[in-house]
């Protein structure tokens, strides 16, 4: 929220300046610009339909930041403004690549303190980095590396090309170390259409360049690299990365010779060096594998079939489904609080993992096509703009690999990439010329003052309102309640269409909100069903449950904790003698467990595969105490028999299950399994009023 408010205010200043300066504001200037304009504004009108109006409001100001930063840009595009943005990337990637570094190397392991400040975690398989997600820092690294080589390309500094490939170099090793799959598919495209958009002359200078900045750096120092990171020697690492940029810097300053040589030897040293180095890559590729981290088979072995059963193949099917039954889409946040209504399998996922079909589902199928209108068109104005300076045709590159791999990854769910992708479009548009200010159209300046300054009210507001949410789990954690209420209820007041705020006062006021702000949360329901069983409001409790069920069917935990609830009835029914009562609670209990696995069944063969870190909707010890329970009840007892062993086995339900076996074999008189029972309740279980309830129940 701090950075759209930010953004908001620079697009003010800007539209300020230019009325200053008697230019006229050319909003929305061409087609790119209109039809993300009509996005936002189709956003906009989903509020009145969207399932969640507050993160339907996050979505609006994400889309109209975005038309802010494309529209400064375009405007004010020149070589100096795009050389200043290749810079700002660079070190901005730079600092990224060495925290990467840091935390892949257990710096962050010694020093958790800073790691909790920068919000990095210690994680030591893959680069996370400041984004703690591999693939998205990848992609970020290679947008960046793509400006630096057009940037090599243009400068007529020698200092700069140096300095640029030594960045170039450790944001190199640092990429590779993502170990991102989509990336090492998505480089060699990259690669390909910059090269497209080159001049003849300057396309074996970037190949060159890649090589020398790039490839070099990495394949000389990566080895060494992951040996030190393997026994926490993070100085070492550090070293190593600085030798890398030491070699591209020697690598590049090398190609000043051979560039200034005739064009014919400058082409057949490169061909015999491009050779060369291809061909020793080759042979030493296997055994330098071999030797590195067992994950690196992610990116050396891979396969169609990581792609095709990979479970985001899932994400996109339950995304059509969703679309399809909504065509005009459900508004921010909806994928978040529908998905779990239509999917086959038991998983989370905050987003499908492809921008574009969290755009079909959140806005719908017009909101998409105008997304992708924007991109194409932009597209199409980079390419006709490429001719004179590459670095303005890197910059659509740069912005074309974000959009192509956000496709497949959660690349735009973050705002920062989201800015850069309409930062990185606008600066690769043609350079227009400032309109005077009587050419402007009527109301534009108005509109655009008001837009930018309701923007800055609203996330700087969202943002205070975090903050306070934010002091008041800090201050539940200390112990003072009073600074916790104060600061919670500052957030309510702030933000009040934010349901999760109001659960930090769980007032009955603040939960009726919350679940009418609210109500295809399922995590909200699960929350208000504990809160109305620790109030003794189990009939509430149950209601609010069922409802978390219905709108999650795949979760085991949902089934657990409606039968956990019937069972609590139908025991009280037991206890007091309501036998009719508790057949039919005990009822609804065996056709739960029976729902239960006709839905889970078809998914048990592919959960595994999928998803394997999520549980299968299939029969758990707890699911197998609640019916063997409910069977004993309804004096089936060869059922219950069959449950109740099942449940035995676990030493969570097997207390509970051994008291209801006892009762059950007393009531069959079954000395043999009585006998041989374990373990057996206690005595002080089987001097219990329920126990003696279980053995009268006729």
């Amino acid at each position: 929220m701090a950075a759209m408010a930010t953004t908001a205010g620079a697009f003010l200043l800007w539209a300020v300046g230019r009325r200053r300066q008697h230019l006229a504001l050319d909003l929305p200037g061409d087609w790119t610009g209109a039809l993300l304009l009509a996005l936002t504004g189709w956003c906009l009108l989903s509020t009145l339909w969207a399932i969640y109006v507050r993160d339907n409001l996050t979505l609006v100001l994400q889309v109209m930041t975005g038309f802010a930063a494309f529209a400064v840009v375009r405007a004010e595009n020149t070589t100096e403004v795009r050389r200043a943005i290749v810079w700002v990337l660079s070190l901005s990637a730079l600092v990224v690549a060495v925290l990467g570094l840091l935390e892949y190397s257990g710096f962050f392991l010694e020093h958790v303190a800073l790691g909790n400040v920068l919000q990095v975690e210690p994680r030591r398989n893959r680069v996370y980095t400041l984004f703690q997600y591999p693939n998205t820092a990848a992609i970020f690294f290679l947008s960046a590396l793509l400006l630096q080589n057009a940037r090599l390309l243009s400068s007529e500094s020698w200092t700069e090309k140096i300095v640029l490939a030594g960045t170039s170099a450790v944001l190199a090793v640092a990429c590779t170390l993502t170990l991102s799959r989509g990336a090492v598919l998505i480089a060699p495209v990259s690669v390909v259409l910059l090269c497209i958009g080159l001049s003849p002359h300057q396309i074996l200078p970037s190949l060159l360049h890649w090589v020398t900045a790039a490839a070099l750096p990495v394949a000389l120092t990566l080895w060494p690299i992951t040996r030190a990171a393997a026994v926490d020697a993070w100085p070492t690492v550090l070293l190593w990365a600085a030798v890398a940029a030491l070699v591209a810097a020697l690598g590049t300053g090398s190609l000043r010779a051979l560039l200034q040589l005739p064009r014919r030897v400058q082409v057949i040293a490169a061909c015999t060096l491009l050779a060369a180095l291809t061909v020793v890559g080759t042979v030493a590729a296997p055994r330098v594998f071999n030797q590195l981290p067992s994950v690196f088979t992610r990116i050396s072995h891979l396969d169609l079939r990581d792609i095709t059963q990979d479970g985001r193949v899932e994400f996109l099917r339950d995304a059509a489904r969703l679309a399809v039954r909504r065509p005009w889409g459900y508004g921010g946040g909806g994928w978040l609080r529908t998905y779990t209504q239509v999917q086959r399998y038991n998983y989370v996922a905050r987003d499908p993992h492809s921008h574009y079909a969290l755009t079909l589902v959140e806005s719908g199928f017009l909101g998409l096509a105008l997304l992708l209108g924007a991109l194409v068109l932009a597209a199409r104005g980079a390419f006709q703009a490429r001719r004179g300076d590459p670095v303005r045709w890197s910059m659509g590159v740069a912005a074309l690999t974000l959009a192509l791999h956000a496709a497949v990854d959660i690349d735009l769910s973050y705002y920062a990439l989201w800015l850069l992708l309409w930062t990185l479009i606008g600066a690769s548009q043609a350079e227009g010329k400032p309109l005077p200010g009587k050419q402007e159209r009527r109301l534009t300046f108005a509109l655009a003052f008001t837009l930018a300054t309701a923007t800055i009210l609203v996330s700087s507001t969202m943002f205070l309102a975090a903050r306070s949410y934010n002091d008041a789990s800090t201050a539940v954690l200390v112990g003072d309640n009073e600074a916790a209420l104060t600061a919670g209820r500052r957030a309510i007041r702030l933000d009040p269409l934010n349901s999760q705020y109001r659960t930090m006062i769980p007032t009955s006021e603040n939960i009726n909100r919350a679940l009418q702000l609210d109500p295809y949360n399922e995590e909200l329901w699960r929350f208000v069903s504990e809160i109305l069983e620790a109030q003794g409001d189990v009939s509430g409790a149950l209601t609010a449950a069922r409802q978390a069920l219905e709108l999650r069917p795949m979760s085991i935990e949902h089934y657990e904790r409606v039968a956990e609830l019937l069972v609590g009835i139908m025991t009280e029914a037991v206890l007091e003698g309501r036998i009719t009562e508790s057949v039919e609670i005990a009822q609804k209990i065996i056709a739960l467990g029976e729902t239960m696995e006709r839905r889970g069944e078809p998914s048990l063969e592919k959960q595994p595969v999928l998803f394997p870190d999520y549980l299968a909707l299939t029969w758990t010890p707890r699911m197998s105490l609640a019916a063997g329970q409910a069977y004993l009840v309804t004096g089936q007892f060869e059922a219950a028999d069959r449950w109740l062993t099942a449940a035995l086995a676990n030493s969570q339900t097997a207390p509970d299950a051994a008291l209801w076996l006892h009762a059950l074999y007393t009531r069959t008189g079954n000395h043999e399994k009585l006998a041989s029972l374990e373990p057996a309740p206690s005595e002080q279980a089987r001097s219990s009023p329920l126990y003696a309830a279980l053995i009268g129940v006729q």
